[in-house]
C-alpha cells in the first residue's frame, strides 16, 4: 500500500491506495506505514479496515474537509489543466470551480461539491475512478456529518 502525503499539512495521509498515480505537487507518495489512517480507516498488514471507535470531532473534520488548495491538489496537473480549460467554455464548470475556490473549506458529503465532480466526470474532464479517489464514496454519504 502506498499513502499519498501532503508536506503542506504537516505531512498528512490524505489517501491509502495499492499502487501509485501521478499527483500534483507538493503531494508525494510513501510506502504506507502500518497503523496509517486515512478517512476512517486504519492500515494494518496491508488491510484497510474501518476504525470502529469515534475519534475527536477534529480528527473526524479534518478527513472530511480540505482548503480549497488541498482539494484542487488531489487532482493530477492534467485534470487540474483540463478543468481550467473548461472554465473558459463552459459556464456551469466555470460557476462551480468558482464557488469551490472561494469557500473556506471544502466539505466532501457536500451534495454541491458532488453535483460539480459528477459534472467534471459527464463532461469527461475526470474519470469516475479517479472521483473514487478524489472523494471515497464512504465520504460522499449524506450520513457523515461534520459540526
Amino acid at each position: 500500500m502506498f499513502a499519498l502525503i501532503d508536506p503542506s499539512q504537516n505531512n498528512l495521509i490524505v489517501d491509502l491506495q495499492a499502487a501509485e498515480f501521478p499527483v500534483a505537487p507538493p503531494l508525494t507518495w510513501a510506502v504506507a506505514p502500518n497503523g496509517a489512517m486515512v478517512y476512517g480507516h486504519t492500515l494494518t498488514n496491508g488491510i484497510l479496515t474501518p476504525v470502529t471507535t469515534p475519534t475527536t470531532q477534529a480528527q473526524i473534520q479534518s478527513q472530511m474537509t480540505a482548503t480549497p488548495y488541498q482539494f484542487i491538489n488531489k487532482f493530477t496537473s492534467a485534470e487540474q489543466l483540463a478543468i481550467v480549460t473548461a472554465t473558459m467554455s463552459n459556464p456551469s464548470i466555470k460557476l462551480w470551480y468558482d464557488k469551490m475556490l472561494a469557500a473556506n473549506e471544502v466539505i466532501f458529503n457536500d451534495p454541491n461539491l458532488i453535483a460539480g465532480l459528477n459534472a467534471l466526470v459527464t463532461a469527461g474532464l475526470l474519470t469516475q475512478a479517479r472521483m473514487d479517489v478524489i472523494v471515497p464514496p464512504s465520504l460522499r454519504s449524506s450520513n457523515v456529518t461534520v459540526l
